[in-house]
């Protein structure tokens, strides 16, 4: 088969790839004509973190940066061999030496002789081979060094540095976690760039070589290795581990030491002077700017919460208003309901036929039930009915008259008018209701579909029924008294009537942080203020069927992690939440912790309702808050 791709493991050098002979001269390298799907990619860390460098301006800093970069074609009696080569002064290029002359010892490959190389510069597009230039070079090297894998190679045929330029050279030695980049012709495909995650290792250089974790693939063999400050190549990249935790590059120090034709800039101590000096000049700037921001927030943070307040105030007042107002006729409607009553059973005792009377106390208790004028119809039916007592022979004695002074007492209470009534307490308004155990366990129901869970519904409304009561009254803005009225019914009912019959819809997940009182107090901090609540992520899901996708995730952490990339979720039909996810907690600076939550929600919720809960801790200092809102 034509195109076969190869792989050398020769260590420690960076992995070789082999196409058709037939594909050099090429621009564009066919996956088509390689073995791509058997690769060992030894020299990725993590994610792969390498881009095009078309994703940038034409006049970016990276694009002019790897203008005198190209990908260097190396035509053997065995196929083509791309490799990554960069021009300096002179119109010569470097690259390393495993790629030129070094191939030929590549035991795997099996090349005997190179028969001819090419730059190919300008190649920035994949696919694309207009405003690509390639240039002859001599295969011989004009220097190489095989413990230093490098090779200087002469550029014939042309003058490459009249139209790509050459990159400057620094002896300097990169610190720690120094930033840096990386660009190349990985697999032969048009130039990339390795910026993200692309830093020198802690330590930076250890055994001759500068440790790295940019990523890079088969074809980086010879990519220069740029400080991102500098802009200048410090070290020249030549292996990747096959650990996957490090690559390795040639320090350009050690090479410039040994080589006679390759020159330091001579700016390099002056340039990086000068970047320490604007470094820390803008770190000043930063943090005076930080204090500024953290200033003027605290400042609309105090005036948001103080406007805040007063809203809530004239809420609550508002709500009081109206709950007096619906007690204050519930108790009307009372007083009038057992006047109506008194009246019918006056009418009714003022009957003389027996039986006529019979059925208009009857009717008394038909018609108006659960009153004291029914109870004194029972009454007199229950006496009407009896047989009258047989007589004595001796001098009756006085009866106890306690059930007639009842009926009498309760015939000559005076009926207040509902003008007049006097205003109930939350307890006697919902007394006056005269709720049985069965209304009493419909109401409990009801509370707990909305997620007012009170636990099984027995219809004693105890203590955690007046949990329920007050958790809906603090929801909709209601005075907390933790006792029902016609009007919390009515708003009860609506609520309930009012949302869709299922849980299918889109529900937005919010993510906060609620920073403990006691915790903040013992340790002040200057953006802390009681209560405060921040929100570090969100979660878009849609329900349908019982079947849960996520629509999307946010992370204002601002800060790469791993949030949210092992993230699972789902709502059942019977309002049952799982949310399993790592969060970043933290703004800025990454602190991990894997959020597990298993949450009974609402079985009937309305459009644009949020439930808001706690479960647990982030740490010490902050408590995990969760708000989740139905939005269709």
């Amino acid at each position: 088969m034509s195109g076969v791709l190869l792989l050398a493991q020769a260590a420690p050098a960076q992995d070789l790839l082999m196409f058709d002979a037939s594909t050099f001269g090429n621009a564009v390298l066919s996956r088509n004509q390689s073995a791509l799907a058997g690769a060992e990619l030894e020299a990725q860390i993590g994610d792969y973190n390498n881009e095009f460098i078309s994703n940038y301006g034409a006049t970016s800093v990276f694009a002019r940066t790897g203008r005198p970069v190209g990908r260097l074609d190396i035509l053997t009696d065995k196929g083509h061999a791309p490799c990554t080569a960069f021009l300096v002064d002179g119109n010569r290029l470097v690259t390393n030496h495993h790629c030129v002359p070094g191939i030929l010892d590549n035991d795997r490959l099996g090349a005997s002789a190179i028969i001819a190389v090419q730059i190919r510069l300008g190649y920035v597009r994949d696919g694309i081979e207009d405003g690509t230039r390639m240039f002859h070079v001599n295969p011989i090297p004009l220097e190489t060094n095989k413990d230093l894998d490098y090779s200087v190679l002469q550029v014939v045929g042309g003058d490459a540095n009249a139209e790509f330029g050459a990159l400057d050279l620094s002896a300097a030695l990169p610190g720690d976690r120094d930033p840096l980049w990386v660009i190349g012709h990985p697999m032969g495909e048009a130039q990339r760039i390795s910026r993200e995650k692309c830093q020198t290792d802690s330590p930076a250089v250890a055994s001759g070589r500068l440790r790295h974790t940019c990523d890079t693939l088969p074809g980086n063999s010879g990519s220069p290795v740029i400080d991102a400050d500098l802009k200048q190549v410090v070290a020249l990249h030549h292996a990747g581990s096959r650990a996957g935790a490090v690559n390795f590059a040639v320090p350009m120090a050690d090479i410039l030491a040994t080589s006679n034709l390759l020159k330091a800039s001579v700016q390099t101590d002056v340039v990086r002077d000068d970047i320490e000096a604007e470094r820390a000049r803008l770190a000043a700037e930063k943090a005076a700017l930080a204090d500024e921001k953290a200033r003027i927030l605290a400042e609309a943070e105090a005036e948001r919460q103080r406007l805040a307040a007063e809203a809530e105030a004239a809420r609550a007042a508002a709500a009081r208003a109206t709950a007096e107002q619906a007690d204050s006729a519930a108790a009307r409607a009372t007083v009038a309901r057992e006047s109506r009553a008194n009246t019918a059973l006056l009418a009714a005792l003022g009957v003389a036929d027996s039986t006529a009377r019979s059925a208009a106390l009857q009717q008394v208790i038909q018609d108006h039930p659960a009153t004291m004028a029914a109870q004194a119809a029972q009454l007199a039916l229950t006496q009407l009915d009896s047989p009258a007592p047989a007589p004595r022979a001796t001098k009756p004695e006085p009866a106890s008259r306690g059930s007639d002074n009842r009926f009498a007492a309760l015939l000559n209470t005076p009926v207040p008018s509902p003008d007049t009534a006097p205003e109930l307490s939350p307890e006697e308004a919902e007394a006056a209701l005269a709720f049985s155990r069965e209304e009493y366990r419909d109401i409990q129901h009801t509370l707990d579909a909305l997620g007012y869970g009170l636990g099984e519904p027995d219809g004693l409304f105890g203590p955690a029924s007046r949990s329920a009561v007050r958790a809906f009254q603090k929801e909709n803005l209601i005075e907390e008294s933790g006792y029902l009225s016609a009007s919390l019914l009515d708003r009860i009912a609506d609520e309930y009537n009012g949302a869709p019959a299922t849980l299918d819809g889109t529900y937005r997940i919010f993510i906060r942080r609620r920073w403990d009182d006691a915790y903040h107090r013992r340790k002040p901090d200057p953006a802390y203020r009681p209560g405060k609540i921040e929100t570090i992520g969100s979660v878009a899901i849609r329900v349908e069927n019982g079947r849960t996708d996520v629509l999307g995730f946010q992370d204002l952490a601002r800060v790469e992690s791993d949030a949210y990339k092992d993230l699972r979720v789902s709502l059942s039909p019977d309002g049952r939440l799982k949310l399993r996810s790592t969060i970043n907690f933290l703004f800025g600076k990454p602190r991990p912790k894997v959020l597990d939550l298993n949450e009974q929600l609402a079985k009937r919720w309305t459009t644009g309702r949020a439930i808001t809960f706690e479960d647990g801790e982030w740490d010490e200092s902050f408590h995990i808050n969760i708000r989740v809102m139905r939005q269709e």
